[in-house]
């Protein structure tokens, strides 16, 4: 990279990148309307089409550019690759990291843009473009910089990122660590466990042989109590 220095924000050019292919393509319907409209009974086939194809692609874009100006309007990045520190300006705060303090990272690209692992071709969207880079770091602190700020589909800013490809990118605002999805499980295993104490090893069994109407902590709770109560029988 020439510039070791890069600073990420929201621009003019960017906004207009991400908005010009639901720009043409409500254009485009837009005229093929009027050049129907003349045509008497055709009109209204077109024009509900319209209404469809509005919906469908149009929509879409205008709720996930609304989302990522909401969540990036006066935010500004600076990522220094020589002396591997971030800077963050969120409004009136500031925030200062190194590469390492990161704990989490994943890039969300569009459905779109999966060719890059599978070469499967897909028609592109107004909403193809869309996407979001989600940090996470040591102070628990998470960001999200998105495509109205970052190119998305381009590598990471950063190496080491996930990739995930949405069919709409969203922000997942929900984001957990395997420890923490780990200790969620684990928790709930628990739980159920305690309240499942006065079976019998019968009961268990026949309880686990019906595994496909429980969920995975329930199944894991029976099998586990079960395997304590063996073992108890077997230690008298």
């Amino acid at each position: 990279m020439n510039n070791m220095i890069q600073t990420y924000k929201i621009t003019l050019k960017r906004n207009l990148k991400m908005l010009q292919y639901a720009g043409f393509l409500l254009v485009s319907l837009l005229i093929l309307i009027l050049i129907m409209a003349n045509s008497q009974g055709v009109f209204f086939v077109y024009d509900s089409s319209f209404v469809v194809i509005f919906f469908v692609f149009e929509i879409p874009a205008i709720i996930l550019h609304v989302e990522y100006f909401i969540e990036n309007y006066q935010t500004e990045l600076t990522i220094d690759y020589k002396a591997r520190t971030i800077r963050i300006k969120n409004r009136n705060k500031s925030y200062a990291y190194d590469f390492e303090d990161i704990m989490i990272s994943k890039l969300y690209k569009s459905i779109y843009y999966k060719y890059e692992t599978d070469n499967n071709r897909r028609w592109k969207t107004p909403f193809s473009d869309y996407g979001y880079w989600f940090v996470r770091f040591k102070d628990d602190r998470r960001f999200y910089f998105t495509s109205l700020m970052i190119d998305t589909s381009a590598k990471p800013l950063i190496g080491g990122a996930e990739v995930k490809y949405p069919l709409f990118p969203l922000i997942k605002r929900n984001e957990l660590t395997d420890d923490e999805i780990e200790h969620r499980f684990e928790s709930k295993v628990k739980s159920y466990m305690d309240k499942n104490q006065h079976l019998t090893i019968h009961e268990l069994s026949n309880r686990i042989k019906m595994k496909g109407s429980f969920k995975r902590e329930v199944n894991e709770a029976l099998s586990r109590l079960k395997s304590v109560k063996e073992e108890d029988i077997g230690a008298k």
